[in-house]
Order: C-alpha cells, then structure tokens, then sequence
C-alpha cells in the first residue's frame, strides 16, 4: 500500500481524534501587592443567576511518519459556551451548559476540510460536577448528537469530559507543592480513549484578572493516552506517552475558573488493525478563557 493510500485511509481516523482531543479572554494582572499568606480552600460554586462564558481554542499538529514520508494534520478548533449554576445536592453541583459556538478546520496533505457546526448553536444540556470539578454525569451531553465534516458523529460528552479543571481536595498555601493523578476513560460513538495523567502542581499565589482574586496554579504533566477508532471498516488505535504543562487562574471568591492553557507533546505510533505500525509525533495548546 503506497503513502497517498494509507493517508487516505488514516485520515478520518485522525480527523476524529483531533476532535475527542479537544475537551477545555481575560488579561492577568500583576500579582497582588498583599499576596494572601493563609490557607485557600477552592471550591466550584457557579452562580444560579447570569451564565459564565468561556472560549475554548485548540490547536493540534499531527506529524506521521509513513514509509519514511512525512506527513502533517494540522486541526484548530473552536468551541464558545456559557455556564451557570441551576441547584446543589450534596458534593455535586448541577450546572446547564450552552453551546454558543462549535467549529474546526483540518488542514492535511487532501486538502481543506471542516467548519462551522450550526446544528448545536444555542442547544443546552444539564451536567453534574463535584465541588472538585469532576464530572459524575455526562448522560445529557451525551444525548446531545452532532456531526463534524470530516470527522463524523459525536456528542457533547467528547467536549465537555474534563472541561472544568480539576482542584485540590485540601487548603492550599502560596508556595506549596503536591502531586496528583487522574485515570479518565471516554467512550463516545466514533472513538474511545484512555488517559492517565500525572502532575506535580504548584499554588504560585493570587493574582488578579479584570479586578478578580485568583488563585494560580501550574503543574507538570506526564502520561500515557490510548485512542481507538474505525477507518474504512479497519481499527485504528493510537498509544504514546505524553508530557506539558498546565496553568490555572481559578477566581477563590466566585468559585469557578477564569483561565486555564495547557501546552503538551505525545509520541507514540498508531497501530492499522495490527497490519501496519507507522510513529507519530502530536503536539497540542489549548486555552479556555472566560469572556464577557
């Protein structure tokens, strides 16, 4: 099978693993005159009344090696929403999320692909999440379907799965370090994927964002991701090791993020129904940031 053949075959398998890769503007200020000293709890506690908003963009290059040919995918995605509070039952906090805007364009060696996706604008769906920011419930962003040109059928699960960045369970000093680790398993209609991550974090101290006191904190990132997905009736699964980094702005008073980019480089190989094995090189930013 000769390049231009195994990279027709490959890629709307990647086109829908650059989608599910998608999942999470202000200007920061300088850091606090006084910086807090204490201890702060973080919690999310989005308000009931006017919804948050957040753009969501991404930027993924895909680079395979194939028969010793280079070839590049490159996908920037877009995804804009609002988000506020409806009711709190125990640890969980029940938010409705609107999708204001969604869209992609892949760029790869068959040319332009992709766009704006009209059939979600306005469309809503409730979702639980833990004071924490983990996500016990995605069954209505999964029942919300859409297609993707160029990628195909999903739901709202592939954007929203570990949309809120994820807080320390415990009070926080500036200048503390702590290390923690996360298993997350995604399962949509077009592909399944498997992500462990570790990360060593750091609460840096308070800054303030249009006049809001946030907590920031980075963190080093390391893992291991597995992808699975179907291309012209062949299993496509891509494996690989991955590490980046992370910052957070969470505002401490209102209780949800105002910022959050993150900044990673996996390599792995991608595995055609164990037929044939080609290495891949991706690096992705993304940055979610709360809009007016």
């Amino acid at each position: 099978m000769n390049t231009k053949s195994v990279a027709k075959m490959l890629l709307p398998a990647l086109s829908v693993i650059v989608l599910a890769l998608m999942s999470a503007g202000s200007s920061n200020d300088h850091p606090d005159a006084n910086p807090q000293t204490g201890p702060v709890k973080l919690v999310y506690n989005y308000p009931a009344g006017d919804y948050v908003k957040y753009l969501h963009t991404n930027k993924i290059i895909q680079t395979m090696d194939i028969e010793g040919q280079s070839m590049d995918v490159i996908v920037n995605g877009i995804m804009g929403c609002s988000v506020r509070g409806v009711a709190a039952s125990g640890e969980n906090l029940t938010l409705e999320i609107r999708i204001d805007t969604l869209g992609q364009v892949i760029n790869s060696p068959q040319g332009y692909s992709g766009g704006t996706v009209q059939s979600v604008k306005g469309r809503s769906f409730s979702m639980s999440i833990t004071q924490c920011g983990k996500e016990p419930d995605l069954q209505e962003a999964q029942n919300l379907v859409y297609f993707i040109e160029g990628s195909g059928e999903t739901n709202a699960s592939q954007l929203f799965n570990d949309f809120f960045p994820y807080l320390p369970v415990n009070p926080i000093r500036p200048g503390e370090t702590w290390n923690s680790s996360d298993t997350s398993d995604l399962t949509t209609p077009s592909i399944s994927i498997k992500t462990i991550t570790s990360s060593v974090n750091k609460f840096e101290g308070i800054e303030k964002v249009n006049g809001i006191e946030c907590a920031k904190i980075t963190s080093e990132l390391s893992g291991q991701q597995t992808m699975i997905t179907e291309s012209q009736g062949m299993s496509v699964s891509v494996s690989g090791t991955f590490t980046g980094t992370a910052t957070l702005l969470f505002a401490i008073k209102e209780g949800y993020f105002v910022e959050q980019n993150t900044s990673a480089k996996m390599k792995g190989m991608i595995d055609v129904s164990g037929q044939m094995t080609f290495p891949l090189a991706m690096e992705t930013n993304t940055s979610t940031k709360m809009v007016k």
